[in-house]
């Protein structure tokens, strides 16, 4: 039973969540709910005295319901955090990894040194809009448009502009789409982080993401999984403007298969990239 007293409501919901979570785990999520529901980013673990208000209870037992549902928190919440940006989520949308803040690391740098902080950037499959936003945050002259396949997507990326209060474009635009694609205009940096997911590996993937995030944002066909990558590199030799560069996300599975298949289509101009963790997370290709 979930108690208006504070400290002891903290510790039930601690102690509940370890029946589905790990010690570790279960502690770091039950201070990120409270966080969220007291809005006290600074909460830490002495209550005694403080009470939730009923609307704080309620909201407290339904995020413990679906997290013990083994729903996403990200989806509960309503939001994460990505490159220290507030991203609203919901069903539509693939929530930010914190590994892919390492890609809005790596295109600032390299469009630092090529003097492209002013320029032009396109972010293909933008989701949340999390990239576009983050590097129009570091980079406020940058000219940034984010595209994805569906109005409600779009809706998504547009409240998140709102609520951090960056000036990026997002359109409805299908990049499979050749008539659409073609009405892009040019850029200096094309960035993404598009679906590339094997099918094969569902099987060792948690059930959470499984269950509640869209398979269209994770998965590719295994008989053609750069299906999306040949269509931006293709894009950005008309798109792209002299000397710029695009910039992905991989799986980590596919880089010899990616190095061989980028030979093969006439690329020589790339650099795979390893993250923090020594994986092959990156790839940069210069035209």
């Amino acid at each position: 039973m979930f108690s208006p007293d504070l400290q002891k409501c903290y510790e039930y919901f601690e102690k509940e969540l370890l029946q589905a979570y790990d010690k570790r785990e279960a502690a770091a999520i039950t201070k990120v709910v409270f966080q969220h529901v007291l809005k006290n980013r600074l909460l830490v673990g002495n209550f005694h005295g403080q009470t939730l208000d009923l609307r704080q209870l309620d909201k407290i037992e339904w995020i413990h319901d679906g997290l013990m549902e083994m729903k996403p928190l990200a989806y509960l919440l309503g939001e994460t955090e990505f490159f220290g940006l507030p991203i609203k989520v919901n069903k539509n949308v693939l929530i930010p990894r914190p590994e892919t803040e390492e890609l809005v690391v790596l295109t600032k740098a390299l469009m630092e040194e090529a003097a492209l902080t002013n320029g032009s950037v396109l972010d293909v499959g933008t989701g949340s809009g999390a990239i576009a936003l983050a590097l129009k945050k570091e980079m406020p002259m940058a000219d940034v448009m984010g595209v994805d396949v569906s109005d409600e997507i779009i809706a998504t990326c547009k409240l998140n502009a709102k609520l951090n209060n960056l000036s990026v474009f997002f359109k409805t635009l299908n990049i499979l789409n050749e008539e659409e694609a073609s009405s892009l205009a040019m850029f200096d940096v094309i960035v993404s982080n598009p679906p590339y997911v094997l099918q094969t590996e569902r099987e060792v993937m948690s059930q959470n993401v499984l269950d509640h995030e869209p398979d269209v944002a994770l998965f590719v066909d295994g008989d053609n999984p750069f299906l999306f990558y040949d269509v931006i590199l293709n894009l950005a030799k008309t798109k792209l403007k002299k000397d710029g560069f695009v910039s992905f996300e991989i799986n980590e599975f596919l880089k010899d298969e990616f190095e061989d298949h980028l030979i093969e289509m006439g690329i020589a101009n790339f650099e795979f990239k390893k993250d923090m963790s020594g994986k092959w997370r990156n790839l940069v290709v210069w035209y």
